[in-house]
């Protein structure tokens, strides 16, 4: 792959994490000040089952980016119309099952995790079964959305999620302000999902002019299923556990201790993931750039992929995973009106926990791309078990502060181990890597940190101006300190990016 394309990718993940940012921190407390603390929880399990619906396509989705990558590279049409052909079939299967599974299991959700619900809300019964018919959509559509991706098409799908996002922003605005509560939200999110899908469908169309989808066939054969079958199953392993890491809490938390629990800790989980997605996002192109690599027979490069991917994550995201535990008080002031004790509990936990996870991302991927899931499914699956066991047993003696123990034990630990899995397969070295990369960073975050304390805050305050000029002084200090970090060769890269960024923003690979 041109590194252009990787810069060009990075930059429209970049983008799309800009919109998607202050439309979440503008949408949290105008949501629940309208639908308060009960309809926010509801809100928030329900985002869960629509948005992540991910979880239940076994991994196909990684498969057909994968495969599309190698298959276009090789030109192999035949072999990725057979590809498309049986994915389609295989969501339009697990969409079906999903919606008649809610509607036989109707009354048992609602009882068991929406208890408050029944009378806080009204029409929860429509509001479960037409999430159900909007994950299934979500579902058939992501497999255009999997095939954009596969041909390192990222500028496209982050533009189809940002349009997404600003159409649900408004809408949501739009029919809270008239009235409509929770059912309007439904309603509006499955009409995005259905426009933003035609989106990915006509745009996979245009790109990928030899692709045929016939629900006829031809199909997979049995062979090649077989083996997109293994591969898919590690992947959708260590996506499950993932899911499980995010989610689980807060269905043990309705289910044991109330919809208003699911509130406090949605909203710090939500702000972590939002700090998530500049990272993410970053390394999301890694996964298909190694592949390409890999088919190439170019293993020299891999590794140096892998070193500046996780450089360039670590420098980029700790600003953020930083500054903002330290001034979480006034931010959620700011933001939400009020500070919650249990809020910045849970904040503080995941904080760490995720920022540590995070770091496992880029061997993941490269993993994925050179056709090894298995060690990421294996530290993933005992990740998910451990949050599992955990997470019910600390929930029933320890109550909330059980939860975010559990957290944090079965998000750290494997994700610790996975790493030292990874550098010992790849032959990289541990310590050479940590410090560097990671370690020297952190401490030059929090040095500037403290020194932001100690002027700003002690002369300025906590209102707004002094978060402003605060988070401005910060960013200056560390981006002094960081420029230390950086060799010549990566000082030089990132005056040559600045110097490119309209020409590989604008022109079309």
């Amino acid at each position: 792959m041109k590194e252009g394309r990787i810069v060009r990718n990075v930059l429209f993940n970049l983008l799309r994490a800009a919109v998607l940012l202050p439309l979440e921190l503008i949408l949290i407390p105008f949501v629940l000040h309208r639908i308060g603390v009960v309809g926010f929880g509801i809100w928030a399990l329900l985002r869960i089952f629509i948005s992540y619906g991910n979880i239940f396509d076994f991994g196909v989705s990684v498969v057909l980016e994968k495969y599309t990558a190698e298959y276009t590279d090789s030109q192999n049409h035949n072999s990725l119309n057979r590809l498309i052909n049986t994915s389609f079939l295989f969501y339009l299967a697990i969409a079906l099952i999903l919606f008649f599974g809610v509607f036989l299991l109707e009354n048992w959700i609602a009882g068991s995790f929406f208890k408050e619900g029944w009378n806080a809300v009204e029409g929860l019964s429509f509001i479960l079964l037409f999430s159900a018919v909007i994950l299934g959509i979500n579902l058939l559509f992501s497999l255009f959305t999997s095939l954009l991706n596969g041909i390192q098409r990222i500028d496209l799908t982050n533009t189809i999620s940002a349009v997404s996002a600003l159409l649900n922003f408004v809408g949501i605005v739009l029919v809270l302000s008239l009235g409509f509560g929770l059912k309007g939200i439904v309603v509006i999110n499955g009409m995005v999902v259905l426009v933003t899908g035609l989106l990915s469908l006509g745009m996979a169309l245009k790109k990928l002019r030899r692709i045929r989808l016939n629900p006829l066939g031809p199909f997979l054969k049995f062979r090649e299923l077989t083996s997109i079958i293994s591969y898919g199953a590690s992947v959708q392993t260590t996506r499950l556990s993932s899911a499980i890491h995010l989610h689980l809490d807060k269905f043990f938390l309705s289910y044991f201790l109330g919809l208003q629990y699911v509130t406090f800790y949605e909203i710090a989980s939500r702000l972590v993931e939002r700090l998530r997605i500049l990272p993410q996002m970053l390394i999301q192109p890694m996964m298909v750039a190694v592949s390409e690599l890999n088919a190439q027979g170019r293993e020299s490069e891999i590794n140096r992929i892998y070193v500046e991917t996780l450089r360039y994550m670590v420098l980029l995201s700790l600003p953020f995973f930083v500054f903002i535990p330290f001034f979480i008080n006034p931010l959620m002031k700011l933001w939400l009106g009020d500070s919650d004790p249990l809020t910045n509990r849970a904040f503080y936990v995941l904080i760490i926990a995720h920022f540590l996870n995070l770091l496992s991302g880029p061997g993941f991927l490269l993993f994925l791309g050179i056709g090894l899931p298995k060690y990421g499914a294996l530290c993933s699956l005992v990740g998910g078990l451990f949050h599992v066991v955990l997470g019910y047993l600390f929930i029933i003696t320890l109550g909330y502060n059980g939860t975010l123990l559990a957290t944090f034990i079965s998000i750290v630990l494997p994700s610790a181990g996975f790493i030292l899995i990874f550098h010992r397969i790849r032959k990289i070295s541990l310590k050479e890597y940590l410090f560097p990369l990671i370690i020297r960073p952190a401490i030059i975050a929090l040095c500037a940190v403290f020194l932001t304390l100690i002027t700003i805050q002690e002369f300025v305050g906590n209102d707004l101006k002094g978060l402003i000029l605060s988070f401005l002084l910060f960013i200056l200090l560390y981006g002094v300190g960081g420029w230390t970090v950086l060799g010549k060769e990566d000082r030089l890269k990132i005056k040559t990016f600045l110097r490119c960024i309209p020409y590989l923003t604008w022109r079309s690979p």
